[in-house]
């Protein structure tokens, strides 16, 4: 049923994000990918040679070899893009999905994080300081790319107070308590919502009201 819901929601994502936009723009992006796309073009990662991934397309036709960079283990250096603040379909109660922290009154935050990625840790200190907690409202929204970080994300959902076991681990990097056999579909439920949300690097966040994402460490 849930797994439903999560299907639902990325279409119902989907299909807001068409509706506020003009056929016409429609149309011409869908003309411009056309042009850059190469036909058979969805790769499979082959082999690890000399320290690089050989990748192939799904027709055979294209071989790449390269260094893969995955952006959910963390950005390195610092970035603000463009980028629109975060939607929720009306199906779906934010709450579930983030743990909120601070002024309910003052400016909203959200940030996309993981327990393993050291930026998210940096980040993480920086929003949950009471100065900044007095005039923002922040939500996390806890995130993982590997099997030690699902198991943070679970035991956060599994636990009847998020925001305290989510401060013990996230700001004293204790995680001495956490339980391997605690399973919880809102992991998985964190994960699909932010591909949908097309959350490329990890930590990003977000202000509301502003037209930007800022990825890495804030700058203010």
């Amino acid at each position: 049923m849930r797994l439903l819901l999560c299907f639902v929601m990325m279409l119902t994502l989907m299909q807001n994000a068409s509706a506020q936009r003009t056929k016409n723009e429609i149309l011409a992006d869908s003309i411009k990918a056309q042009y850059k796309q190469k036909i058979g073009l969805g790769m499979y990662v082959v082999s690890e040679e000399d320290n690089k991934t050989v990748m192939i397309s799904k027709s055979g036709r294209y071989v790449v070899k390269g260094t893969v960079t995955d952006m959910w283990d963390g950005m390195q250096l610092s970035d603000i893009q463009t980028a629109p603040y975060p939607t929720f379909p009306i199906q779906l109660n934010i709450d579930d999905f983030t743990v909120s922290f601070g002024n309910k009154e003052g400016k909203e935050v959200i940030a996309y994080v993981s327990y393993s990625c050291r930026q998210c840790a940096a980040l993480v200190q920086h929003l949950l300081k009471e100065e900044f907690l007095a005039e923002h409202h922040v939500r996390l929204v806890p995130l993982y790319n590997n099997e030690s970080d699902e198991i943070v994300v679970n035991n956060i959902y599994c636990s009847d107070d998020k925001q305290k076991v989510t401060k013990k681990m996230f700001l004293n990097r204790d995680t001495s308590f956490v339980d391997g056999k605690c399973l919880h579909t809102q992991s998985k439920m964190n994960v699909m919502l932010a591909n949908a949300q097309k959350i490329k690097a990890l930590p990003s966040t977000f202000f509301k009201g502003e037209n930007k994402v800022y990825l890495g460490l804030l700058n203010n």
